[in-house]
């Protein structure tokens, strides 16, 4: 089995076998999720994480996009860095804990509420960031190839 569709089948499971599992407002993408995850993506795991990203960032490269950003565990860890993040995700539940967290560490981070494929960013990116499980997740293989292509447009 493929790791998407062994994702795909966890978080069914997850979800109570709910079809739609991956959109905004999923019972996945929530408290549950964060009580869920609470042990395993930890502050400094975060933190580790952007600091191996940053190893492979472009040189002069300060202006990230992170596509989904979930709750802001690396866009928030990266703005700490120095960097320029906008984040963007459908939750809008993650969106609201992203900014919280970033008004409470006092970073400056510019979150969106919306889905890639249909909301116009601002702005242009050195870098564009796709971190943990967040591919293969849209109904068919043709809005995850369009996904790619969006982010190599930015």
């Amino acid at each position: 089995m493929n790791y998407i569709k062994y994702q795909d089948k966890t978080i069914r499971k997850i979800a109570g076998g709910h079809q739609d599992w991956y959109k905004a407002r999923s019972i996945v993408w929530g408290e549950r999720y964060m009580k869920e995850k609470e042990n395993i993506l930890t502050k400094e795991r975060n933190k580790k994480e952007a600091r191996i990203i940053v190893k492979y960032l472009p040189r002069n490269g300060k202006s990230i996009l992170d596509a989904p950003c979930g709750y802001g565990r690396i866009s928030n860890s990266l703005a700490a860095l120095g960097y320029r993040v906008t984040g963007i995700d459908i939750s809008d539940y993650f969106i609201n804990l992203a900014r919280k967290q970033a008004k409470q560490q006092e970073l400056t981070v510019s979150y969106i509420v919306g889905n890639i494929l249909g909301k116009k960013i601002p702005g242009k990116f050195d870098a564009v960031l796709n971190i943990f499980t967040s591919l293969g997740y849209l109904e068919d293989d043709k809005k995850n190839e369009l996904f790619i292509k969006r982010l190599t447009r930015l």
